[in-house]
């Protein structure tokens, strides 16, 4: 009878200390990614837009059939706003772009990468449509993304001043256009 108590508490350690390292390995482990990841509203320095870096030439079509490219962005002050099909956090900002909220008008060019004959852009399209112009990017979606300084995380709010992005934010600009002494203060979370 005893021997069987000692077995059992023996077995009932064994079970503590795997559990006890176990966690200590996911602690770890949940440090490491959280030390390496960029955390939201924070860009990450290797493949996000900077500020200061210069738009390269592209071009891509608008819905309205409008080509849009650099020259867009060349004067004043514009919006890129880059979505992904399949995206919560983009469907979130998306709708409240189409209730009102954000940038609108010829200073906003919202593209949307992913599949651009999915029922799912046609719809994010037809949202953003009368909010500014529209790009659904399909397979020109990389050179686009990269003439931005990479855009690699979904949504994209990139701020930019004379072909010169000024600030890569995951939110929208609490007022609908770039004003041209700068950006308004307020924010409104995706």
């Amino acid at each position: 009878m005893i021997i069987g108590l000692y077995v059992g508490m023996v077995v009932v350690a064994a079970a503590l200390i795997a559990n006890l390292s176990l966690t200590l390995a996911v602690v770890q482990r949940i440090r490491e990614l959280e030390s390496s990841s960029p955390g939201p509203g924070k860009m990450d320095s290797d493949s996000e837009p900077k500020p200061g870096h210069v738009i390269r030439e592209f071009e891509a079509e608008a819905l309205s059939g409008e080509t849009v490219s650099r020259s867009a962005f060349a004067a004043g002050d514009s919006l890129a706003v880059f979505f992904m099909v399949n995206c919560a956090p983009c469907a979130k900002m998306i709708d409240a772009i189409a209730s009102g909220a954000g940038p609108g008008g010829r200073d906003a060019v919202y593209f949307v990468t992913g599949d651009s004959q999915s029922d799912k852009a046609v719809e994010i399209a037809e949202k953003l449509r009368d909010r500014g112009r529209v790009v659904l990017l399909g397979n020109r979606g990389r050179e686009v993304t990269e003439a931005f300084g990479g855009i690699s995380s979904f949504p994209r709010v990139v701020s930019v001043r004379d072909g010169v992005v000024t600030r890569a934010e995951f939110t929208l600009p609490e007022t609908g256009r770039p004003a041209s002494g700068g950006r308004s203060s307020g924010l409104v979370s995706a």
